[in-house]
């Protein structure tokens, strides 16, 4: 009989036990909507993270938006993230299932806000065609004044599409960057503003001088178009890396102070940016396409950029210089942007050195006893001498030998006597 109770009373000592571990590891659901903040759309693209009992589990958001994660009991770490959105961390306390939207604020504006930075440059290329056809008549009274219309014109254009986007971005949004199309060329409101007053105070500068020709001669109107795009380019692309200012572009104070200064000297940083752009682009195709010096470059220490100009005429090798007339050579090299003199030269050169082989090193040897070692020595010696030399052991022509002082007395008469040699 106690036997009987005692297995039966088993059962019922550890049923508590199992409901509470069966409870335990229960799953419970969290599950809702990720919203835009402000315009209350759902938001595609979205990627959550989960931190619970030291395991980190990522997934991704249905394309309308919904989301569901599968918790144990307890305090668990949600982080919700979006393209153009700002991150959104919460801490909750897992007890029961529960649906819970969650609204995200947009880190940045894009979308037609962006294309509307657009507008500017295509309004001030299509008044700048206009007043180039037009002022082929005019005086250069009238085209000054014209400038300064186009000047008037051109800020107007940026006044309002700056103050347009602000008041989209700013007080509908309530977000002070903009996405110029990927998330990685996002910048503050205030880059393109600040780069558009710098241009202005440069031409409100120039109103206040006194040298009435350089008054004329500024294009005012695109350099107010293009201060915006320059300070832009500036921030979002080169900021971090460009020489000609160094400041800390972490903080708003640094990239406000770039904007401002690039759209006060337009000109020169848009020289910077263009040595900058050549510089990355020369990198780019020396690692995709390594250079190799060419035989002629190696030979006389060539630049590369010298040497890739003169590969455009073909021109890769010492002997090729020997091929062509200095006429020839000359028309050649009007195709490519080097030096003709630089390259005339390297032939004088090259021709002397062909020229000392064809007297050969056994007719130098024979010489060296009486000191002569340059094509301009061997050109003063005498019949009697050159008979001499040709017969020692082994005999040579003395007429070849005649026949080579003859060539060297015409090359050093062609250089007129300007080349040592």
């Amino acid at each position: 009989m106690n036997l009987r109770l005692l297995i039966l009373s088993v059962p019922v000592f550890f049923m508590p036990v199992i409901l509470v571990s069966e409870s335990l590891s229960q799953k419970l659901v969290i599950s809702g909507t990720l919203k835009d903040a402000n315009e209350r759309d759902v938001i595609r693209n979205a990627k959550i993270t989960t931190i619970q009992n030291d395991e980190k589990i990522e997934q991704s958001a249905s394309q309308d938006g919904k989301y569901t994660l599968n918790l144990d009991p307890g305090r668990a770490d949600i982080i919700y993230q979006a393209p153009g959105y700002e991150k959104l961390s919460d801490t909750i306390n897992v007890k029961e299932n529960r649906q819970v939207d969650k609204f995200l604020h947009k880190d940045s504006v894009n979308g037609w806000l962006t294309i509307l930075l657009l507008v500017p440059g295509v309004f001030g290329l299509v008044v700048a065609w206009i007043k180039e056809r037009a002022d082929r008549n005019k005086s250069a009274n009238d085209s000054t004044h014209d400038r300064m219309l186009v000047a008037l014109a051109n800020g107007i254009v940026w006044a309002v599409i700056l103050g347009w986007i602000w008041y989209n971005a700013s007080l509908i949004h309530g977000v002070t960057r903009i996405r110029f199309f990927h998330s990685s060329l996002a910048f503050e409101f205030f880059v393109p503003l600040l780069g558009y007053l710098g241009s202005l105070i440069f031409v409100f500068d120039l109103f206040r001088g006194k040298d009435s020709d350089s008054f004329r001669e500024k294009e005012f109107g695109m350099r107010i178009i293009m201060a915006p795009y320059i300070s832009i380019i500036m921030v979002a692309l080169f900021g971090k890396e460009f020489e000609v200012i160094n400041l800390d572009l972490e903080s708003d104070t640094g990239q406000g102070v770039l904007a401002f200064v690039s759209g006060l000297i337009v000109v020169v940083v848009i020289q910077g940016i263009i040595e900058r752009a050549n510089e990355i682009l020369g990198k780019w195709r020396r690692k995709n396409n390594p250079y190799i010096a060419s035989p002629l470059a190696e030979k006389f220490g060539l630049s590369e950029e010298e040497d890739q100009q003169l590969s455009k005429i073909a021109l890769r090798h010492p002997a090729q210089l020997l091929m062509w007339s200095d006429s020839d050579l000359c028309k050649k090299l009007d195709a490519v942007f080097i030096d003709k003199h630089l390259i005339l030269a390297l032939k004088r050169k090259v021709e002397r050195e062909h020229l000392r082989s064809e007297i050969s090193d056994l007719v130098w040897n024979r010489l060296k006893p009486d000191n002569v070692s340059t094509i301009r020595d061997f050109s003063t010696l005498s019949d009697e001498k050159l008979q001499q030399i040709a017969k020692e052991k082994p005999e040579l022509s003395d007429q070849r030998l005649m026949d080579l002082r003859g060539k060297t007395i015409k090359f050093l008469d062609y250089c007129n006597g300007t080349m040592l040699a």
